[in-house]
C-alpha cells in the first residue's frame, strides 16, 4: 500500500517511513489523550451534579449557580409530569400492557 500525503512530503524512503511512523504515533497520542480529557470532564460534571445531555422523561433541565458563581446544568423532577411517569411505571409493572397500549393510556391522561 502506498501512502500519498498532500500536506507532508512523505516518501517511501527510510526517512519518509520514519516520519510517517512518528506522525502516526503523535496522532494516536492526541486521539487517546483527547478521549481521556473528555472522560475526565464528564466525570467531573457528574461529580458536581451536572448533566451533559437532555433531561430524561419526567425531569427537566435547569441551570444552577455554584458557590463560585459558575453555572451548572443539572436536572430536577418535572412536577407537572412526575405523576404520569409514576403511574406509567406502576402500570407497566402489572405486566399486562404492551408499550403501545401503555403509550395510548398515558397519552389519554
Amino acid at each position: 500500500m502506498t501512502l500519498v500525503s498532500t500536506s507532508e512530503n512523505i516518501d517511501e524512503t527510510p526517512s519518509g517511513m520514519l516520519m510517517h511512523g512518528i506522525m502516526s504515533s503523535i496522532a494516536e497520542f492526541y486521539s487517546r489523550n483527547l478521549a481521556n480529557e473528555v472522560t475526565k470532564g464528564l466525570v467531573q460534571k457528574a461529580r458536581v451534579g451536572g448533566t451533559v445531555s437532555r433531561a430524561p422523561l419526567g425531569y427537566r433541565n435547569i441551570h444552577v449557580n455554584d458557590a463560585l458563581g459558575r453555572v451548572n446544568r443539572t436536572v430536577e423532577i418535572d412536577t407537572e409530569r412526575a405523576h404520569l411517569i409514576t403511574w406509567a411505571f406502576f402500570r407497566y409493572s402489572e405486566g399486562d400492557p404492551t408499550l403501545r397500549t401503555l403509550l395510548g393510556e398515558l397519552t389519554a391522561r
